[in-house]
């Protein structure tokens, strides 16, 4: 299969080079203390933009949690008052005598 192969194509020859002469930590000490303090302040940013998405996403499934109870809950109690009017309908039950 061809869908197989193109997961397993190897690194070109430069990126292989490049990673493989300078680790994620070095390329970090060799920035200006501007470039650090911009690098610090970005990932306070994001880090906020993270938090607030995942709030935003618990209050979007609260929301969603309300939106379907409330449904199952009308749908039974539609059904409940469809019955209670086929009963009303048919009129009221027998009642037994007692001897």
């Amino acid at each position: 299969m061809q869908q197989a192969n193109v997961f397993q194509r190897p690194l070109p020859v430069l990126r292989r080079a490049a990673l493989s002469r300078k680790s994620r930590t070095d390329m970090t000490d060799t920035h200006s203390k501007s470039r650090q303090r911009a690098e610090i302040a970005f990932g306070n940013v994001q880090s906020q933009f993270l938090a607030r998405s995942r709030a935003v996403e618990e209050i979007d499934q609260t929301v969603r949690a309300r939106e379907e109870k409330t449904l199952r809950l009308r749908e039974a109690r539609e059904a409940k008052e469809l019955q209670d009017r086929l009963m009303a309908a048919a009129g009221p039950a027998k009642q037994k005598k007692k001897k």
